[in-house]
């Protein structure tokens, strides 16, 4: 039985200042919660809540006039997709259901949404050895479109083993499920949508050795009455005047014109395809022949067929990790809720795609996961996730209709810590080596609890075709509440500063952004924000590389030591052992392998033990499938016998980023003392 919720307070909460005592790491980690993917079935808000203390995902919900979400799935399901290994798109909402991912088997199941108190999960789907993801219910057919990835011999199969296809899946007459294959043949695929006629089907799809943000094609196809592609074709091929383009989220508006984010201009912004398949008189890819069926026709991709609606020097998504994510949403009244990154700060805003007029809503840290709600006959709202600066994430619905521009929030996120004033962050450009700005940003600590001697953690983002934010983070809170200052690295490569910046990366992975670190220690230590041999380094994944490739330098004047989370020390192996996804990624990073092999070599950690002389913490998970733990152990086993100061924390449980709480604080805790003992830390 739901418990009885009191309705949220008018005004915000109040936060503390300063802590008297630092943030515990228990605390920290216990802190944790996040939100992400918000659906609706029109009026019910959806969305996947993260629980650190668990490691797991639960989709939860908000009934019209409740103030409080409350959970739908059983807290001891996880709803988790694990393709591509990073997942995404682990549920959707339709036809008076809930379709969901079950971490625990990557099997469908559905859940009754007019029985949420005590409905329970009746499975829908199973395939051995495959995972699901970037669910969509398809109205028009009644059935769930879903990525398949089919690992041929077992969950844990080489990458070459490995197949992705798009399905659609539907219920029978019998109740007997339907599983139908709607396109197969290239090495990926994402964001299938249906047409609100049923009559076509958009998706993304990308072939070896491309990644999604790399190069990636829009497709489009007819679909017959029974919903099954009759003609495909690809609106765009991966290029764009001599250069790579990448293309994110298709949606078609409700008169069946398609819409997408592509950044052939240099950034991430929306464009909308002008012709209508089968639309008579327009410049079409298919043309009606004499027996009634299609004929394919060259498809022109020129300014006349495809038309920019808000030309910005500013990313209107960010890199597609993950499946499922929701840049923007088409709203009724033919207006668009976007969000966009410009600087390391998001806006969300409501866009005017006939004069291009953009209202900005709301401005802050961090925008994600847009939907669209139904508050009345005539009335909607576009709903968001924010997370600002100083204080844990929040569910915010925006009223767009004419003259209104009312924002409020819907649910907050709870938390025990609370630090409004006591920390502050501020965007950066520093000089870097090559003449060039790198950017980041700088978090310092209160001056009452700043160490005597300063002391600077210079935090390196994973990817490395990522980026780091200033959204409310407890674990940053952790170290600037001890006096630290922190600053996140946002080194060549990073998005939210355009492709030019996110390509300087190109063939130069293990250099280019080691040099930004060094660049970075050279300036921080002239601008005050640590001394000499009191900075240190701390990265995962990708950051965690870039940790080893800068203590394997000999010219790292200033930095004490790091911690490497998960991070690549062997190459030649990643490419190798490393699962599908990421097992070309290499190729635009370091080079063709074996061609570039003494090049890899060059830039392996495992490979320039004799350089390594700092103070080194790993930290790993026994399940990771994208850097194994053995390579991880053997870097460090073979640092300890040549003497170093090195340590290395396990946790059996965790795969490729740590969910538990119990484990994040640990982590927390051992970097914390080992950064004591070794380079002389106030306690």
């Amino acid at each position: 039985m739901l418990k009885r919720v009191e309705p949220l307070p008018e005004t915000e909460p109040e936060t503390a200042t300063v802590l008297s005592q630092p943030i515990s790491a228990a605390d920290a980690s216990r802190a944790g919660r996040q939100w992400a993917e918000v659906r609706t079935d029109g009026q019910q808000i959806f969305w996947l809540e993260f629980d650190p203390n668990r490691g797991a995902n639960q989709v939860v919900s908000l009934l019209p006039g409740q103030a409080r979400p409350h959970p739908v799935t059983p807290e001891g399901v996880s709803v988790c997709s694990r393709v591509h290994e990073y997942g995404g798109g682990s549920f959707a909402v339709g036809g008076g259901w809930l379709w969901f991912v079950n971490g625990a088997d990557q099997s469908i199941y559905r859940q009754s949404l007019a029985r949420q108190t005590d409905a329970a999960p009746e499975p829908v789907w199973s395939q051995e050895g495959c995972r699901y993801g970037d669910l969509v219910f398809d109205k028009a057919h009644q059935r769930l479109l879903a990525v398949e990835e089919q690992h041929q011999e077992s969950g844990d199969a080489a990458q070459h083993d490995v197949v992705n296809r798009l399905v659609g899946i539907g219920l029978g007459a019998e109740g007997i499920p339907q599983r139908r294959v709607l396109a197969e043949g290239e090495d990926f695929y994402a964001s299938p949508r249906v047409s609100h006629d049923g009559r076509q089907l958009a998706w993304i799809s990308w072939n070896h050795p491309d990644q999604p943000w790399l190069s990636s094609r829009l497709q489009l196809a007819l679909l017959d009455p029974q919903g099954l592609p009759s003609a495909v074709l690809s609106l765009t091929d991966g290029h764009w005047l001599g250069q790579s383009e990448a293309v994110v989220q298709p949606e078609f508006d409700r008169d069946g014109r398609l819409y997408f984010l592509s950044d052939r201009s240099g950034y991430w912004n929306l464009y909308r395809y002008l012709c209508r398949l089968g639309e008579a008189g327009s410049e079409l890819c298919f043309a009606a022949n004499v027996e009634g069926g299609l004929d394919e026709q060259p498809c022109p991709t020129t300014a006349a067929v495809v038309e920019p609606l808000c030309p910005r020097q500013a990313d209107f998504c960010r890199a597609p990790w993950q499946l499922g994510q929701r840049a923007y949403v088409l709203l009724d009244d033919g207006q668009i809720g976007c969000q966009w990154w410009r600087n390391a700060e998001a806006g969300l805003g409501v866009l005017d795609p006939e004069s291009g007029q953009l209202n900005v809503l709301r401005e802050g840290a961090a925008i994600h996961s847009l939907a669209q709600v139904q508050t009345a006959p005539d009335e909607s709202e576009l709903l968001a996730i924010c997370e600002p600066q100083d204080r844990p994430g929040e569910l915010v619905g925006c009223s767009v209709g004419a003259g209104r521009r009312q924002i409020r929030a819907l649910a907050r996120l709870e938390t025990l810590v609370q630090i409004k004033g006591g920390s502050r962050v501020e965007h950066i450009e520093l000089p870097g080596q090559d003449g060039m700005p790198v950017y980041g940003l700088l978090y310092r600590p209160d001056p009452v609890v700043a160490l005597s001697q300063p002391t600077l953690i210079i935090q390196l983002h994973g990817g490395p075709t990522a980026q780091a934010d200033a959204r409310f983070d407890p674990l940053k809170q952790f170290w600037l509440s001890r006096g630290f200052t922190l600053l996140d690295l946002n080194y060549r490569g990073s998005t939210g500063y355009g492709r030019d910046y996110r390509h300087r990366l190109a063939q130069r992975w293990g250099e280019a952004e080691v040099e930004d670190v060094l660049a970075a220690a050279c300036y921080a230590q002239i601008q005050g924000w640590a001394e000499a041999g009191r900075i240190l380094v701390r990265g995962n994944s990708a950051g965690g590389y870039t940790v080893l490739r800068v203590l394997s330098r000999s010219d790292t004047d200033g930095i004490a030591g790091g911690a490497s989370l998960y991070g690549i020390s062997d190459l030649e192996r990643l490419g190798q052992e490393t699962h599908k996804f990421e097992s070309h990624y290499l190729d635009w990073l370091i080079g063709d392998w074996p061609e570039q092999r003494s090049r890899y070599r060059q830039r392996s950690p495992i490979h320039q033990l004799e350089q390594f002389s700092r103070p080194l913490i790993f930290f790993q998970g026994g399940l990771d499938r994208v850097v194994p733990a053995t390579q991880t152990y053997n870097l460090y086993n073979r640092l300890r016998a040549r003497g170093l100061a090195v340590e290395y924390v396990a946790f059996s449980e965790e795969r490729h980023g740590f969910k538990l709480a119990a484990n994040r604080a640990q982590l927390l805790e051992r970097e914390l003392a080992f950064y004591q003992r070794q380079i002389g830390l106030e306690t």
